[in-house]
């Protein structure tokens, strides 16, 4: 006992007068800490036709973009981004050119397939895919995302 009184006797008496209005305002206030929840979807299409333009992905709020694979036909499409309102516009041809280097995009030929592949991409407000085509079947159209509500 002796020991504490010690203790207290070392503070400011102006001190300890804050700290208990502190302690006090903070019970009245009763502050709560909102911590965002964050849902994880994914979207798996197959054969999908498109003929104009079509709207693969159109998200909003905060996210990641975990993985955004397409398949296709033909190389002759467009990918159309908009991440956070800086619009992306690029055709396969040139998604293959970008690929070796940009780490988020990856774009192969193989077996008669096209494939592109978009991965680990942070947004703030708005993300929206779009592909652009006159005529041209995805056999796959998949997308793993994170969404903060």
């Amino acid at each position: 006992m002796l020991r504490s009184l010690t203790q207290l006797s070392q503070f400011d008496p102006l001190q300890l007068i804050f700290y208990e209005e502190l302690a006090r305002e903070l019970k009245e206030r009763k502050i709560k800490t909102e911590v965002p929840s964050i849902a994880t979807k994914i979207i798996d299409k197959r054969n999908i036709i498109v003929k104009d333009l079509y709207t693969f992905l159109e998200l909003e709020g905060r996210g990641t973009i975990h993985e955004v694979l397409l398949i296709s036909d033909s190389p002759e499409f467009r990918v159309l981004i908009d991440l956070d309102n800086s619009i992306f516009d690029w055709s396969y041809k040139e998604l293959l050119e970008l690929s070796p280097y940009i780490d988020a995009i990856t774009a192969v030929q193989t077996n008669g397939q096209y494939i592109f592949r978009l991965n680990s991409v942070s947004f703030i407000s708005v993300f929206s895919l779009r592909i652009s085509a006159k005529r041209v079947t995805f056999t796959k159209a998949y997308a793993k995302f994170d969404l903060c509500r």
